[in-house]
């Protein structure tokens, strides 16, 4: 088993759930968190915006595939 660990925009999260049912996962943690990282212009009032962070265990059969489905369809 792996531990595959997702942060997102909240705009990406129903899409990339509906990726995971199809690809065979049958369960994961959804946690609102709060960040930032390459965005180039964010307002100085608030540093830190809200994002989903998604824990998902998988097979090891599992982790390549489910990999690059979220990185196929993040991007």
């Amino acid at each position: 088993m792996k531990k595959i660990e997702c942060i997102v925009r909240n705009d990406k999260l129903n899409r990339l759930t509906e990726r995971l049912r199809l690809a065979g996962i049958g369960g994961m943690t959804v946690t609102e968190v709060k960040g930032f990282g390459r965005q180039t212009t964010r307002p100085q009032a608030y540093l830190f915006l809200p994002k989903t962070k998604i824990e998902i265990y998988a097979r090891d059969s599992q982790v390549n595939e489910n990999s690059n489905c979220n990185s196929k369809l993040l991007q």
